[in-house]
């Protein structure tokens, strides 16, 4: 009877310890990055966060952030632009695909505000999810899926680069943190799946972030990061000739940075298709930029351009975040979307002598993420808006750490290594 009477008090405690919130936000981490826009797992998840925040509400007031500011400000140029767009179903359809986001991750902000260990847990779903992503993409067309095409379905190759980019160096910054090897097992993975991408752009990213993140290192002295820096120069080195060396990385990846390369310099007749038409597509983007500077042609209107326009093009949207912002908002949008990437930026180098190595390391992906988007409109993405709520929810924590360091509040955050 004893015996009895223990396990039910030890199944009441592990039950208890379950917490639904975390379990709601794991969800919706992990359906951002591995999910479909419109699947009904997407729809399950957006209303699991906001039934979250609801929850948390009940008890805690919402404290006012810059991340609302500005959120509510991005939503505000997106509407508006509704009433002079070229094509208003597509700006009303863009409205509500960031309204929803908006909400969504101002819900998610919510719930990680000054509270690590919840930051700690939707990091390790950026860790996690990509696998379930490349899941997918090798039941859909195998493992070297994007060998021969740029998109599975709504999958797209670059798509599945970024996010593991993201997850390499999430789980290197957890692997310090923890002194675990699984995080080193998926710092790997991760870095496989952004190889198997056959993605330029998360090829260097993983570059550019590792040599911010290498350069930002308060642990280092400035002789040790200069021998670093040279060392991860010469394994660059080597890696792209291997890359043009060896006959599967070449048909991988390396004849399509060759391509790129040779666009970049003007040789016409060795630029590869896909480089070829997105300069095509930031030349007429500069054009009708031109027309209508601050203002913009209406949300999605990118689009609807092309088709009126240069109708035989198969390339219907910019292929670039910063044209596609530009066409369709113009300045405005332009200044207001990017305003939260200068905010995070130059906050932490103010404070970089104050913030976790994780935060920089955060921060350094949210820089490296401005080189994928020359090749990807990713303002309207879910996995996008993760990682800058992620980023934002890290430095503000930090921040409040600094100027509130009494008792009280280091017994309200517990360390990172504690939970993950």
């Amino acid at each position: 009877m004893a015996l009895y009477y223990r396990e039910v008090i030890e199944m009441r405690v592990s039950i208890k310890r379950v917490n639904i919130i975390d379990c709601l936000i794991v969800f919706f981490c992990i359906s951002c990055i591995a999910f479909d826009d419109g699947t009904p797992i997407v729809q399950i998840s957006r209303i699991a966060i906001i039934c979250a925040a609801l929850v948390k509400f009940v008890h805690k007031r919402v404290s006012s952030t810059v991340y609302y500011y500005w959120s509510i400000l991005l939503v505000c140029v997106v509407f508006i632009s509704r009433f002079w767009a070229a094509n208003k179903d597509n700006a009303q359809t863009i409205f509500t695909t960031v309204l929803y986001n908006s909400l969504c991750f101002s819900c998610l902000v919510y719930l990680l505000y000054k509270d690590k260990k919840r930051i700690s847990l939707s990091l390790i779903c950026v860790v996690i999810a990509p696998s379930i992503l490349e899941l997918r993409v090798v039941l859909l067309g195998g493992l070297l899926a994007f060998l021969d095409t740029r998109a599975l379905g709504a999958i797209s190759a670059n798509t599945v680069g970024m996010v593991g980019t993201f997850g390499v160096f999430s789980a290197l910054a957890l692997s310090r943190l923890n002194r675990n090897k699984i995080f080193l097992m998926f710092a790997v993975i991760n870095g496989i799946i952004s190889l198997l991408s056959a993605s330029r752009k998360a090829l260097m990213s993983i570059v550019a972030v590792a040599v911010l993140i290498l350069i930002f290192n308060r642990n280092k002295g400035f002789i040790e990061k200069i021998w670093k820096l040279c060392i991860a120069v010469l394994c660059f080195i080597f890696v792209v000739l291997l890359m043009f060396d060896n006959p599967f990385l070449y048909n991988l990846v390396g004849w399509r940075f060759e391509g790129m390369i040779n666009g970049f310099l003007g040789v016409e007749s060795q630029t590869d298709a896909s480089t070829e038409t997105r300069m095509e597509l930031v030349e007429y983007g500069i054009e009708w930029f031109q027309s209508k500077p601050f203002s913009g042609y209406g949300g999605d209107n990118f689009r609807y351009l092309m088709s009126v326009q240069h109708s035989g093009q198969t390339a219907f949207y910019a292929h670039n975040n910063f044209i596609e912002l530009l066409v369709d908002y113009g300045i405005l949008g332009f200044v207001t979307y990017y305003s939260m990437y200068v905010f995070l930026i130059f906050k932490g180098l103010l404070n970089y002598k104050k913030i976790s190595s994780t935060t920089i390391s955060m921060i350094c992906l949210i820089s490296g993420q401005l080189i994928m988007e020359y090749g990807m409109v990713d303002y309207y993405s879910r996995y996008t808006q993760l990682y800058i709520v992620i980023a934002y929810s890290m430095l503000v924590c930090d921040l409040l750490k600094n100027r509130n360091n009494s008792q009280v509040y280091v017994k309200e955050f517990p360390a990172w290594h504690k939970y993950a």
